[in-house]
């Protein structure tokens, strides 16, 4: 926040979207999956006993891109801070000492960066890195602890502007459609076996054209960790 207000272009160039844009690559091709990544968890959880609601909940999500578009659209009135943008486990380096306490902890590729609201990056490793007691009873705990480091660092920076648990809350609801996404598109990959793992850059310009996604269907369907979990990640 500080590095923009003494050169917003630097760190605007630096975070600028790249994904939830229709006029980049890989926006175009997440566009192309959006659909299907909603469509057939929904399918598999209106056959599950006691999970009609979060089918129904998954149903009456529409219009996930535009929505999704629009939330990360640059918004100069919001507190912004630069995102890590890609923040789940496996770019994650932990540093630990002799009794296995981690000490220093290290990010590393920075590809996706996006200058926009804390919540996006906060969102992004509970859905795909945090486990269940985490968000089941200590996510108000996590959120205290971000608060209270982001706060004390804008104030040693010298910077008057401060994020409350309240507005961090708001945030955190405004980006709820994404939350779901993630859960949706992130979840089956996080919990697929290695050995049956797919890449979606490999899929060609004809699968995308044709809505062909086999490989990603059965990735779902097959995928009994994910079928699991589903039920319990949407509860919280």
């Amino acid at each position: 926040m500080m590095i923009h207000r003494e050169n917003p272009t630097l760190v605007e160039a630096l975070g600028e979207e790249i994904i939830y844009r229709d006029d980049r690559p890989l926006g175009q091709q997440l566009k192309s999956v959006i659909d299907l990544v909603f469509t057939i968890p929904r399918e598999l959880l209106s056959k599950m006993d006691g999970c009609e609601r979060y089918a129904e909940i998954l149903s009456a999500r529409t219009g996930i891109w535009e929505s999704l578009l629009e939330k990360f659209q640059f918004k100069p009135n919001r507190l912004n801070v630069l995102n890590h943008g890609d923040f789940w486990i496996n770019n994650m380096m932990f540093k630990y000492d002799s009794s296995g306490n981690v000490t220093e902890i290290k990010l590393i590729d920075y590809a996706a960066t996006r200058y926009s609201s804390p919540a996006t990056d906060i969102i992004y490793f509970l859905w795909s890195s945090a486990n269940e007691d985490v968000r089941e009873h200590r996510l108000e705990e996590l959120c205290d602890i971000y608060l209270e480091n982001l706060n004390s660092i804008l104030e040693h920076l010298g910077c008057e502007r401060r994020m409350s648990k309240t507005e961090l809350t708001n945030e955190l609801r405004f980006f709820s459609d994404w939350a779901l996404s993630l859960i949706c598109q992130f979840l089956p990959i996080v919990l697929t076996d290695p050995r049956d793992a797919i890449n979606v850059e490999d899929f060609s310009l004809k699968d995308i054209e044709e809505g062909s996604f086999k490989q990603l269907e059965k990735m779902y369907k097959e995928n009994k960790l994910f079928l699991a979990a589903l039920p319990t990640v949407l509860r919280q």
